[in-house]
């Protein structure tokens, strides 16, 4: 008789395992959590050890290929918040929030803007940079649109 792979082995360990206790989609959360703590693992421990390593393959993708696969991106994110693909959007979403406060805190000041007398043009000098990607333009459209409706006084907060 021959030896059995260690996929054979899985394979029969995985049965034996469904036979028992049923498949994944049969337990819930608590359960799980319950399980695991019974077989002397910490689930938040477990969590922040998976998250670290999927940040770290997605760190590999990003170095290599510039770009992170969007299911490991989520699978990041869901697990574990932090990356430099993350912390960037994030960080231009912050700026964009801000500049979109002093600009409508300004106009809210000027009397030329109060008494309807002042043209807003927006200028759209970000859409010839070669670093910015369709997800930055998008963002920066969606400020200027924002920025538009809350000065015109559109959202009801003028």
């Amino acid at each position: 008789m021959r030896e059995p792979t260690s996929d054979e082995d899985r394979n029969r360990l995985n049965a034996l395992s469904e036979s028992l206790f049923g498949g994944p989609h049969e337990i819930d959360a608590n359960e799980a959590e319950g399980l695991l703590r019974s077989a002397g693992i910490v689930p938040e421990e477990l969590t922040s050890n998976v998250g670290e390593r999927l940040r770290q393959r997605a760190d590999s993708y990003l170095q290599a290929e510039g770009t992170v696969p969007v299911l490991l991106q989520k699978a990041v994110e869901d697990l574990h918040p932090v990356g430099p693909w993350l912390e960037s959007e994030m960080e231009l979403a912050t700026q964009a929030r801000n500049v979109v406060r002093r600009i409508l805190q300004q106009v809210k000041s000027s009397p030329q803007a109060l008494s309807g007398k002042l043209e807003i043009t927006f200028a759209a000098a970000y859409r010839g940079k070669k670093d910015l990607s369709a997800r930055d333009k998008e963002i920066l459209d969606c400020v200027t649109n924002d920025l538009k409706r809350r000065i015109e006084g559109h959202d009801g907060d003028s």
